[in-house]
């Protein structure tokens, strides 16, 4: 009987595991202000103090380094914009609110700069198996951003580091009008 309950232990924290496991994580916390009402440096300084970035702050910043600004005002306009650029998938079925992660960040940093990726990005990335992953390592390899995992969660100060290291890659390209 004790190996019944055990196995019985086991498969619920297995499944347990797997189904809270696969969860994308939310905020729990609300910011002071709307980044909507922000210009664009005051939405720097704004992400700056943030120790997660929310999804929508993430796509907000994605298209003022694509565009220089970002005159959409919802979650959804700018996941449409990004989703019709390839720079965000709508398979990834992410909220406003769900936290952003390294392997998202790196995959809409890698389609903005248009950097190359190796073999396995080309072969299995494009299928979308381990695109943020393949895409993490691309950004690494092309020092955008420092080593880590695709489901650590970024904060404010790593996204802005990561943007200005875009930018000036997008600015030494010559890539910052063709995005």
């Amino acid at each position: 009987m004790g190996t019944r309950k055990l196995n019985l232990f086991v498969l619920v924290l297995t499944a347990g595991y797997l189904v809270g496991g696969c969860a994308t994580p939310k905020r729990t916390f609300q910011p002071a202000q709307d980044h909507n009402a922000l210009n664009e440096i005051e939405f720097i300084h704004y992400l700056s103090a943030l120790p997660t970035v929310s999804m929508d702050e993430a796509y907000h910043a994605m298209l003022v380094l694509a565009d220089g600004e970002d005159s959409r005002q919802t979650f959804a306009q700018r996941e449409a914009a990004l989703v019709s650029r390839g720079v965000a998938r709508e398979s990834w079925g992410l909220m406003a609110d769900d936290v952003l992660d390294k392997g998202t960040l790196a995959y809409m940093i890698v389609k903005i700069c248009h950097l190359p990726g190796g073999l396995n990005d080309a072969v299995f990335g494009s299928w979308g198996l381990g695109d943020r992953r393949y895409a993490l390592r691309t950004a690494i390899w092309h020092e955008m951003m420092p080593y880590g995992l695709p489901y650590h969660v970024v904060t404010g100060g790593e996204l802005l580091t990561t943007i200005t290291e875009a930018a000036e890659y997008l600015e030494r390209e010559g890539l910052e009008e063709s995005s």
